[in-house]
């Protein structure tokens, strides 16, 4: 398994009114959203400018939403004003999703590009698991180490030598 880690955040809504609370915030039909599906939905100001493009997901009755990690402040701080009434709870599961994954899985490959992700480090047992690291590849900061790191052929090494399929880049 390769997890990738970008500079993203990942919010679970919960609760009684969280799908009703969606319905009214997102550009496209929550109520249309199938449990394993993902959708994507614009997060608009009142005059229609976009906030912030993100995933959604359902499971069970909660929604995870995915979406720049630039974006996490303006993001929840909005998503809490407007969730007055409603019986919704807003929870940044990011770094707690990171742990189940290195806890739970006996080797994983993480690939950590750029000084948010790279912090997450911390969260891997580094004795299971792979982890791959360098600058973000943006065009500011590749030539930084991103540039050269080779990650796509690390992969496909490490993957050979345990007995996995490479893959077709």
């Amino acid at each position: 398994m390769i997890t990738r880690l970008n500079n993203r955040t990942l919010l679970k809504l919960s609760g009684d009114d969280a799908q009703s609370f969606l319905q009214g915030q997102f550009s496209n039909d929550i109520d249309a959203l199938e449990e394993g599906l993902v959708q994507l939905n614009a997060y608009c100001q009142h005059q229609g400018k976009i906030i912030a493009l993100l995933w959604v997901m359902k499971q069970g009755k909660d929604f995870y939403l995915s979406f720049p990690n630039d974006l996490a402040n303006i993001v929840i701080q909005r998503l809490t004003m407007f969730k007055m009434m409603s019986e919704v709870t807003i929870t940044d599961v990011t770094d707690e999703i990171i742990q189940q994954i290195s806890r739970e899985k006996s080797f994983v490959i993480f690939v950590l590009w750029g000084k948010f992700a790279n912090q997450k480090t911390a969260l891997i047992d580094e004795k299971k698991h792979c982890i791959l690291t360098a600058s973000h590849p943006s065009p500011f900061s590749a030539y930084r180490g991103f540039f050269g790191c080779r990650h796509f052929s690390k992969i496909n090494e490490i993957l050979t030598k345990k007995g996995g399929e490479i893959i077709n880049w």
